[in-house]
């Protein structure tokens, strides 16, 4: 009797239905696996932003949007950004220091030297020399227009009167090599997502993130420090993006192996 049992068993477990919830029970099993590796994946790869150099360019980015600088008891009805070489003659009992929007509300009107691309590349060659030493960036000035070339890119950043800020523009893509040379003869695109900027300094972090990103990935790696969140996110969308790819080529596998597996898809 205990031998029929056992004869019986054997053929349940031999028969197709069988062998379809076996298969059933591995392709679940399968993909709970890849669930978890995509889950442990994330955790190593935690992706960490310095807010603290975020915090450092907004501050001076903030400073030289909104403050600037007037002379009272003049007849000067000027107002002036902060490092412009006209303040310098300003008396200091005559300084006031004020947001922008309050000093056009008073009347005052632009600097024409410090609402210009010169005045930033002449305050702000500090932070050229140190982007050209570590960061490995080249720059070149013609006609108010500052070019700048990085690992893998090359750029434009154009000043925008009316706006009071930079603008930037980015190469177009090319299999043509860059004469860096003459770089104002160039084709270039506006770079949409970073409209406007209030100092070269905080376009100079956004092109070393931009491009450093861009190479890695071209290199097939992943990166997981940033001190911008911009590309943070990117890599979380990104990391989903080979997450879904996994999965799909995991399905396709099983498919290969047994025709019946597309009969269980729903997709």
């Amino acid at each position: 009797m205990e031998n029929a049992n056992a004869l019986a068993t054997l053929k349940i477990c031999d028969s197709p239905l069988c062998k379809i919830i076996d298969e059933e029970v591995v392709l679940k099993s399968a993909i709970s696996f890849l669930c978890v590796s995509v889950l442990l994946d994330g955790v190593r790869s935690k992706i960490k932003v310095s807010n603290k150099e975020e915090a450092k360019l907004a501050r001076k980015d903030d400073a030289m949007n909104n403050e600037r600088i007037v002379s009272i008891g003049t007849n000067s009805m000027i107002y002036h950004k902060p490092g412009c070489r006209y303040v310098s003659k300003i008396k200091n009992k005559n300084k006031m220091f004020l947001p922008k929007c309050d000093a056009k509300k008073e009347g005052y009107h632009v600097c024409r030297y410090c609402n210009s691309m010169n005045h930033h590349f002449r305050v702000e060659q500090q932070t050229l020399d140190f982007y050209s030493r570590y960061k490995k960036m080249q720059f070149i000035y013609i006609n108010g227009i500052l070019y700048v070339k990085s690992e893998i890119g090359c750029w434009k950043l154009v000043y925008v009167r009316r706006e009071e800020k930079i603008a930037l523009y980015h190469r177009n893509a090319t299999n043509k090599p860059l004469d860096f040379e003459h770089p104002q003869y160039e084709a270039y695109h506006r770079q949409e997502d970073k409209p406007f900027c209030n100092s070269i300094e905080g376009y100079l972090d956004y092109i070393y993130e931009h491009d450093k990103y861009k190479a890695a990935i071209e290199r097939g790696e992943t990166v997981t420090r940033f001190s911008s969140k911009k590309y943070a996110r990117h890599e979380v969308k990104a990391q989903r993006k080979r997450a879904n790819r996994r999965v799909d080529y995991l399905f396709r596998m099983l498919e290969r192996q047994n025709a019946g597996y597309k009969e269980l898809s729903y997709c």
